[in-house]
């Protein structure tokens, strides 16, 4: 349990924090005004709670030392609320959290690293892969779809692992990533939060492609829908 003696020790500081193994790049703090950047949605606000958040994921404990959650981030995408339990070094400078990728660790760092990890990226207009260009070899497309969960990613990877095809991940479509997952990692659909984001003309516009589409999904469930949106997208 944490008492607020102890709680008193908690505490983020000024400055960019470099985000690893979740769907955006950047948090931003300056006082209490605090913002997720480096996603594909856009820049978002987050609300930080410090206190005890009961007992820590395991692998989180084992990485930190520490047994319970002692930091909350709040914020809300597209009208809906999402929260990040972590645990956070009292010194501010390391966050280790639970986010629905999997576990990813903030890592606080200077301006000009700051500047270096938001320009790092590959080229969208020609991302670049281990596949050979064989341009006169159309090949066969071959689609995967379906619910999560069903194995889709899995399937691909192993067709390319074992079949020669090219494993283009679609869901790096939507957050803007190099789409060529590596075919020897371990969950190759959670693989994509490690895949560096695409950069150059042409990303802000598929940005806005994306939020579009986002905000009519909840038309297209229920049949009646703008097909121009899903077309363009």
């Amino acid at each position: 349990m944490v008492n607020n003696e102890e709680k008193a020790f908690f505490s983020m500081i000024d400055g960019h924090y470099k985000v690893t193994g979740n769907w955006y790049r950047l948090l931003f703090v300056k006082g209490d005004s605090i913002e997720m950047k480096g996603s594909s949605v856009g820049d978002i606000p987050v609300k930080i709670k410090f206190g005890d958040f009961g007992e820590a994921d395991p692998k989180i404990c084992e990485t930190t030392g520490q047994s319970f959650y002692n930091i909350q981030l709040i914020y809300i995408v597209h009208e809906k609320e999402f929260k990040e339990l972590g645990v956070i070094t009292k010194d501010g400078v390391k966050i280790v959290a639970r986010n629905l990728m999997g576990i990813g660790e903030f890592e606080w760092m200077t301006e000009e690293e700051a500047a270096a990890w938001e320009d790092d990226g590959d080229p969208i207009e020609a991302p670049p892969s281990p596949y050979k260009i064989q341009p006169e070899n159309q090949g066969k497309l071959l689609w995967l779809t379906g619910p999560p969960g069903l194995g889709k990613s899995t399937c691909a990877q192993l067709l390319a692992r074992n079949h020669g095809y090219v494993y283009y991940e679609g869901d790096c479509f939507g957050s803007i990533k190099n789409p060529y997952i590596p075919v020897d990692v371990q969950d190759p659909s959670l693989a994509q939060v490690n895949q560096r984001p695409l950069k150059g003309e042409g990303v802000e516009k598929r940005k806005e492609s994306n939020e579009k589409m986002i905000k009519e999904y909840g038309a297209f469930l229920k049949g009646d829908y703008d097909k121009e949106i899903f077309e363009e997208f």
